[in-house]
């Protein structure tokens, strides 16, 4: 939210350890700083192991949602584990990396998560990038296996 406002009734406002404010060029803005607030122990643990704690105790909650689709962990887990297996019988591992040349949505969590539980790493490529960038970074990142979707091959091959 932006509001106007004065120095001099900024002045007199309380301070408060919920709400932040912050006045740029005479604007008041208000932010939470809960939302903000993200100290918290940092796991150990890999995304794939992290995901498969989750996995067991909401198999059929809704893990993604998205305007053209949504997955609960179970659904989430048999797409990812295919594209995971599918991966692996094409040499991913450890210390290879897999683009992802998506636009965002649930096709893009299947195939990073399936990267993940194949054991390698990926390399997320914005599609929107030119032609020629997006040809770098492969090379650059000794790219052999892409996941992409089909209206976006040609920039690929």
């Amino acid at each position: 939210m932006i509001v106007p406002i004065s120095s001099s009734a900024l002045a007199e406002m309380e301070p408060t350890c919920a709400i932040s404010l912050l006045v740029v060029q005479g604007l008041l803005i208000f932010f939470n700083c809960s939302v903000n607030a993200t100290e918290a122990p940092v796991s150990e643990a890999l995304l794939p192991t992290l995901f498969l704690e989750q996995l067991a105790t909401r198999a059929n909650e809704l893990a993604v949602i998205a305007p053209e689709c949504q997955l609960t962990y179970t659904e989430l887990h048999e797409r990812a584990n295919c594209v995971g297996h599918w991966l692996r019988q094409r040499d991913a591992r450890p210390n290879r990396l897999v683009a992802v040349v998506m636009e965002k949505g649930w096709a893009q969590v299947v195939a990073v998560l399936g990267i993940h539980l194949a054991g390698a790493a990926y390399l997320p490529i914005d599609p929107a990038l030119p032609t020629e960038r997006q040809q770098y970074l492969l090379a650059q990142g000794e790219v052999t296996l892409a996941l992409t979707e089909a209206s976006l091959m040609d920039a690929l091959v």
